[in-house]
């Protein structure tokens, strides 16, 4: 009897186990075919290189690693000393034709003369205004709102023009990055809500939107993309990446930064 009853116990364990594992597997099916899912997906902003327009020697920095800037802040000044004498100079030069012009003035036989003055004048203020321009060039201003990053230079250093000199982060218009694999891309389509977690916040969810499905994979725009015809070719399914707008304002809690990961999930 007790032969029995533990037979009929095993049995009804394994039934029990096989109905779990049953239930699991077809709970998972059922949410594979309900939800699009990929957890590679990174939190992506723009980052602005700031650079000079003008070479010459850093002066000043005025804005350290990590701090928070607004647009037109003040970055760095390049030594600016020889482009202000040239402003002085043409200014002095405006003034000495300003007595040249009083003089031919009371000169009526001097006309020819005096309409090359006024001609010199206008001449000396479109430069006055070209150096003044340029003059305001040696001041190196935030692009955008953000936080100081990648600093590059030092004070007392030469930098030529186009030369990154440091980053400016922007934190106010994040995006989500996710990278589907092209067999999942059929069920995707722009205005689609989205699930957001991400990894360094686990607890918190985000709401998004598909905001548009890439034209082209990851590969196409690689330095090196894979050679097809290459004899130890291997195929591997090839990622799309789809841009997803964040619909919720962001907690205070959570401090995102470009760069962290995320899962996302998108309805069929």
């Amino acid at each position: 009897m007790s032969i029995s009853i533990k037979s009929f116990v095993v049995a009804l364990t394994v039934i029990a186990i096989l109905a779990a594992a049953g239930t699991g597997i077809y709970l998972y099916i059922e949410y594979q075919n309900q939800w699009v899912t990929t957890n590679n997906a990174v939190v992506e902003g723009r980052i602005y290189t700031v650079s000079s327009p003008v070479p010459g020697l850093v002066g000043a920095i005025a804005a350290d690693e990590n701090t928070r800037v607004s647009k037109g802040d003040l970055l760095s000044e390049i030594d600016s000393t020889l482009q202000e004498l040239s402003v002085q100079k043409i200014k002095a030069a405006i003034e000495a034709n300003n007595l040249t012009l009083e003089a031919l003035g009371v000169q009526p036989e001097r006309k020819v003369d005096l309409e090359m003055a006024r001609a010199r004048q206008r001449e000396l203020k479109l430069l006055l205004e070209e150096a003044e321009f340029l003059l305001h060039q040696f001041q190196i201003r935030s692009p955008a709102a953000g936080y100081i990053a990648n600093r590059l230079v030092e004070t007392g250093e030469y930098v030529f023009p186009g030369q990154p000199l440091m980053s400016v982060v922007n934190l106010e218009d994040l995006w989500i990055t996710a990278n589907f694999t092209e067999e999942q891309i059929k069920y995707l389509r722009q205005g689609q809500e989205v699930d957001i977690h991400i990894d360094a916040f686990p607890e918190e969810r985000l709401r998004g939107r598909v905001a548009g499905v890439m034209p082209a994979g990851g590969a196409a725009f690689s330095l090196f993309p894979p050679d097809a015809t290459a004899a130890n070719w291997v195929r591997v399914a090839q990622r799309i990446p789809v841009r997803i707008i964040l619909e919720d304002a962001i907690p205070e809690n959570m401090r995102l930064r470009q760069g962290m990961l995320a899962r996302v999930r998108v309805e069929r």
